[in-house]
């Protein structure tokens, strides 16, 4: 395998290819190894972004298109229920439609594969983890369960029993 000279515009146009193709929701690694003869090794990709701000930039920000992309996704495999279903001969010679067990498991395997993969990528917009920002007082509230104080200022300590 020859050596591949990076120039600065060999560079620019492969790492566009690239991040064009993350836009389309395609993976790194499918899009390097797809297009093995004009595209970096994944090292040379990786190191590229980690020693270009912009570049990394650009990466960064095709990851949250490829994440939308990918959630855009989940509703043409859940809508697509052309292959869930497949016809059998029964016993009795009778033709039976029955689930296709494999086809449903491997759509529920992609959905929950991209869901996985957007929450990642994009943890703001589609992680499951639930911030909460709280800021502390030296006022107490104490109530029971179902039971509070009306009015902020009514607060001066927490305890719940």
């Amino acid at each position: 395998m020859a050596l591949t000279i990076w120039t600065d515009e060999k560079k620019a146009e492969a790492f566009n290819e690239i991040i064009d193709w993350m836009c389309k929701g395609k993976s790194v690694n499918s899009i390097l190894l797809r297009k093995k003869d004009s595209m970096p090794s994944h090292t040379t990709f990786y190191n590229w972004i980690k020693n270009d701000a912009e570049l990394f930039a650009k990466y960064a920000r095709a990851l949250i298109v490829r994440a939308d992309v990918l959630v855009d996704e989940l509703i043409d495999i859940a809508d697509d229920g052309s292959n869930d279903t497949t016809t059998i001969i029964g016993k009795s010679g009778v033709e039976i439609e029955v689930e296709d067990k494999e086809w449903t498991s491997r759509s529920k395997l992609r959905l929950d594969t991209r869901k996985w993969i957007a929450a990642r990528m994009n943890p703001k917009k589609y992680g499951d983890k639930v911030e909460h920002d709280v800021q502390v007082t030296d006022k107490t509230i104490k109530f029971k369960f179902g039971e509070g104080p009306t009015e902020p200022e009514d607060i001066e300590h927490v305890e719940i029993d």
